[in-house]
């Protein structure tokens, strides 16, 4: 819950201990399962950070495609910036050598 700033979330305490009271099984709950263990879940989706439960739901899809939306807006800007800072120092040699010959 730290790494995805939530603030408040009720876990439910018998769910944990049957997760954790497993002896024979050694391995790390996955976040599905700890995720089963929150009670407040419609608060806490908001705020949460896993991929496979952030985009389910009714509103999956669309929150998806925003998602990729996004990511592509800022891709292109990218490199629309990265272009015109190259360009931009193509244009100050030229002006420098134009501003050399002139003196």
């Amino acid at each position: 819950m730290a790494d995805s700033d939530v603030e408040m979330a009720y876990v439910e305490g018998r769910k944990v201990a049957l997760l954790a009271g497993n002896e024979m099984d050694l391995k790390k709950p996955s976040k599905e399962d700890l995720w089963d263990c929150i009670n407040n879940k419609d608060e806490v989706a908001s705020r949460i950070k896993i991929p496979s439960l952030m985009f389910t739901g009714q509103e999956g899809p669309i929150l998806a495609a925003t998602v990729i939306q996004k990511n592509w807006r800022t891709h292109k800007a990218r490199v629309a910036y990265t272009y015109l800072k190259f360009l931009m120092s193509k244009a100050t040699t030229i002006q420098r050598s134009f501003r050399l010959f002139q003196f």
